[in-house]
């Protein structure tokens, strides 16, 4: 099924070794001391709690109070319940971060749920907290958001669920009597209880819970109780422009002057079509641009000369992408961004899945290869990978990642991570098990001595053709007679 390409979305980044017990539990704890740097490139989410930036990736956390000059880190050694995060919020001085993870069996990942990590005090200490409906197979939370005092989570089988005790107790929100007996029975055939994304939405005295499932979206709303006083469902096929999909992996609410808008990620499920569909009067009609477009993720910006929130951005799979003012007709796209301080960093890969913008003007964006950052509307960026540095443990000499790599299926790209010894012309070339001369990726170019550069190569030879399956080498010239070599596989 069309739904389940999310699961292996994020799942394709999370390995982990420890089963976790399906009874929830609630325990406080601090670990060893979090280590620096990012914790990896597999960049799933990113938020902004007023002060700090956290990214959350699938070997753990970062967060960085100085705009990512430095960046500090927690995984599953000094913090969190396991490495892989698939969800963060932040409301009233309290980080949540959701946990999952792949476990083997057969040689096929299954994902498991690990509940949710959650610190008050910037990591010190943190919470682990076991829900069932987020803590088994397939039970794991995909998306976070608040009302007032209450926590949402949107769970895959594990359904939409609430805490309205700082995570002490989870209750299910059921679309209707049939949802709940099929969650009670643990059937979990109903895709109304199959949750990808959920915002929330105060209006005066009236909270909207938006709720993003694999069959359509549905609005839960609430004004004097508990109990939502009505659930309005939206869903592809409608005769009244509908949603272009059912599988609904991503929304967010634009508040636009005197407009609010409801932005949607909407992909088929059986039927339909990729892309956004948004709605400006509360879901009666909806509207779909960015058609063909996976959107993974929605944030919204000012354009640079006043007007806040007047700008959307999105996280799609092909590249992150700007719309203009006022809900205009076009898009600018943004890939292969470069640093604007080292042009040897550079992100590769062309889908991105989260983006966040801070203080209406700086604009965080990540995906598979890495975050980037633009204060100056995307003219430039910054970028911010994790590395393992020279010299450490783990390794002393110049190596290539990943490795192996995959240049035709995956359209991956392999990078050469040195450090000269001293300042001067470097040059790295690619041999194949023959040594035989495949391609020259750098010849002769200036570098500085103890500064550490990544060299890409796209796993293609002299003549623009991919290389065939095998063991490849690198050589490295550098100034004063520095020679290494390196090994790279390669898998089409």
């Amino acid at each position: 099924m069309r739904f389940k390409n999310k699961i292996i979305l994020l799942f394709s980044l999370l390995l982990s070794v420890m089963l976790l017990s399906p009874a929830w539990a609630y325990i406080n704890y601090s670990l060893d001391e979090p280590f620096s740097g990012l914790a990896g490139n597999s960049v799933v989410e990113i938020i902004y709690d007023g002060k700090n930036i956290w990214v959350g990736t699938g070997n753990g956390i970062s967060v960085s109070s100085d705009g990512g000059s430095t960046w500090v880190s927690f995984d599953h050694t000094n913090g969190l319940n396991q490495d892989g995060v698939s969800a963060i919020g932040y409301k009233d001085s309290t980080l949540w971060v959701a946990i999952s993870y792949n476990q083997i069996i057969d040689g096929v990942p299954i994902p498991y749920g690990a509940g949710f990590s959650k610190t008050t005090n910037f990591g010190i200490e943190w919470s682990s907290l076991f829900p069932e409906q987020a803590s088994e197979v397939g039970k794991l939370a995909y998306d976070i958001t608040f009302s007032d005092t209450t926590v949402w989570a949107a769970c895959f089988y594990g359904g939409l669920i609430r805490s309205r005790d700082k995570g002490l107790n989870w209750e299910n929100v059921f679309v209707d009597s049939t949802a709940k007996v099929d969650y009670d029975s643990g059937y979990y055939d109903d895709y109304r209880n199959r949750l990808f994304s959920v915002v929330a939405d105060t209006s005066n005295d009236t909270t909207f819970i938006w709720a993003g499932t694999a069959a359509g979206i549905f609005k839960f709303v609430y004004t004097t109780s508990d109990t939502a006083d009505t659930v309005i469902g939206y869903v592809q096929g409608d005769t009244l422009s509908p949603i272009s999909g059912n599988f609904v992996v991503s929304l967010a609410v634009q508040n636009y002057g005197s407009k609010k808008i409801i932005w949607a990620g909407t992909q088929p499920t059986y039927s339909g079509s990729y892309a956004a569909s948004y709605t400006t009067d509360g879901g009666a009609t909806w509207i779909l641009t960015l058609e063909g477009d996976k959107i993974w993720n929605f944030d919204f910006s000012g354009n640079g000369s006043g007007g806040p929130d007047s700008v959307v951005w999105a996280a799609t799979s092909s590249g992150l992408k700007r719309w203009s003012t006022d809900l205009g007709a076009s898009w600018k796209v943004f890939n292969y961004m470069q640093d604007k301080d080292r042009p040897d960093q550079q992100i590769l890969s062309t889908e991105f899945y989260a983006v966040r913008v801070v203080d209406d003007s700086i604009i965080w964006a990540g995906n598979f290869d890495g975050v980037v950052k633009s204060t100056d509307y995307g003219n430039t960026w910054k970028v911010f990978r994790s590395f393992v540095p020279i010299g450490s443990p783990e390794t002393k000499d110049s190596y290539a990642y990943p490795s192996p790599f995959s240049p035709r299926i995956a359209n991956e790209a392999t990078r050469i991570h040195y450090k000269p010894k001293s300042d001067g012309d470097v040059t790295i070339k690619i041999y194949d098990f023959e040594m035989k001369l495949v391609k020259t990726i750098l010849e002769n170019t200036y570098r500085n001595g103890g500064v550490e550069y990544d060299q890409v190569w796209d796993g293609k030879n002299d003549k623009g053709d991919v290389v065939a399956n095998g063991i490849y080498f690198f050589k490295i010239e550098g100034p004063g007679g520095q020679k290494e070599w390196g090994k790279i596989g390669v898998l089409k």
